[in-house]
């Protein structure tokens, strides 16, 4: 092998275990049942919000990263029509 042909190897190497070096580790789901909760994800730069209107019955979400997954949703709004929760990410 010549010696430029190494040398870019070493290189290429090198840069892809800096990328990893940098990177974080994945956040650990979280859980949560509240009504009104916001969650910081990514450092700040999101929020997780539960934001439930006009219930006051059980919803609960696990947040993983930057996306979530309802896990209990047992709610409903027939008194007016309107939803009952705006559960939500948003940047800010």
């Amino acid at each position: 092998m010549k010696n430029g042909s190494l040398l870019k190897m070493l290189a290429i190497a090198f840069a892809v275990s800096l990328t990893f070096l940098g990177m974080s580790a994945p956040a650990t789901a979280q859980s949560t049942c509240s009504a009104t909760d916001v969650t910081a994800l990514d450092g700040g730069l999101y929020n997780f919000q539960m934001n439930e209107y006009d219930s006051s019955l059980e919803e609960c979400a696990t947040i993983s990263g930057l996306g979530f997954t309802i896990t209990t949703a047992d709610f409903t709004n027939a008194t007016n029509g309107s939803p009952a929760t705006y559960t939500s990410i948003y940047r800010g």
